[in-house]
Formats: structure tokens, C-alpha cells, sequence
């Protein structure tokens, strides 16, 4: 029996005083389901995403308000990342290790090219339970990211059909 792989993601507003952004510091919450018959997890991640060229470091402001996103992301999860992008690709970083730099330079620290992190994801080497497929609408209505992507896989005709697509 051939399994498939479905994406959803589902963008919502997170701007703005109050918003739950400024709560949880993340841009993207990022799940995955896996419902095989000799394998099933689901999990998932927060990430917050900022522009930086390569080898840039970030300006004191800027950098500052990162260090208090990731304080509200590691408060909800110790599964959350730090996604720097430029014109040359998305980079990850864990939060914590962002957190401890002193240079404001990511690129300092080891640094996974998004297509290998989501590799690793997919290989289920990172995720939090607590943040998973089964609890997907509490999550979102929680922490309101802009961004919520669900990745499922199934060998299982059934869970085809409850499998949505929403992409606004």
C-alpha cells in the first residue's frame, strides 16, 4: 500500500498589542503526523523567524526583543527554534543556543540549512508531543502564530479522507 504526505498551513494574524505572538514569541508553530502501521507520532515545534543576511549580526533593539521571544517560546516548549532567512535560504538554530550568544551573531553557532533540519523533523529527531496534530485547533487558538503547518503521512486510506487542506 503506497502512504502519502500531506502539508496544511493555515496563516493567521498575529499582529498588533495583545496579540498571542507577543505572548508565545513565535512566528510558526510546525506539526507532524505520523500514522504508519508500524510507526505513529505526532509533534511539533515553535519557530520564530527573523531576516539576517549570513554573518551579519543583529542590532542591539532587534536582538533584544529576540532574546524575549525566545524566553516566551522556551517558556511553552523547549522544542523551539530560531529560522534566520536571506536571499540565499532559511537557516535553524535552537533557541536556547541563540539565547546564550554574546556576538548577536547566529551564524557563530551551528547552524542546519532548513532543508536538512526538516530532514531531521521528518526523521521525528525533533518535536514536542504537547504541540502535535491531535491538538492542533488548541494550539493555534493558544498561541496564534502567523503560520501553522501540519505535515502528516499515513499508509492508511481513512486518515486520507479527514486530511484537509487549508492555505490562505
Amino acid at each position: 500500500k503506497r502512504g502519502e504526505i500531506t502539508f496544511r498551513v493555515r496563516k493567521t494574524t498575529s499582529k498588533g498589542r495583545g496579540s498571542k505572538e507577543a505572548i508565545y514569541g513565535a512566528d510558526i508553530v510546525l506539526v507532524m503526523e505520523i500514522n504508519l502501521s508500524d510507526y505513529k507520532t505526532s509533534k511539533g515545534m515553535l519557530i520564530q523567524a527573523k531576516l539576517l543576511d549570513h554573518g551579519k549580526r543583529f542590532n542591539a533593539k532587534v536582538w533584544q526583543g529576540l532574546q524575549e521571544q525566545i524566553d516566551k517560546m522556551n517558556k511553552y516548549t523547549h522544542d523551539s527554534y530560531v529560522w534566520l532567512y536571506d536571499s540565499f535560504g532559511v537557516r535553524s538554530i535552537r533557541s536556547h543556543a541563540v539565547r546564550g550568544l554574546e556576538t548577536r551573531r547566529p551564524d557563530d553557532l551551528y547552524v542546519t540549512k532548513c532543508a536538512t533540519f526538516l530532514g531531521e523533523f521528518l526523521q521525528s529527531k525533533h518535536g514536542d508531543p504537547r504541540i502535535s496534530d491531535v491538538n492542533l485547533d488548541r494550539v493555534q487558538e493558544e498561541l496564534s502564530p502567523r503560520f501553522v503547518i501540519s505535515i502528516s503521512a499515513s499508509d492508511n486510506d481513512q486518515d486520507h479522507d479527514r486530511v484537509y487542506s487549508e492555505i490562505d
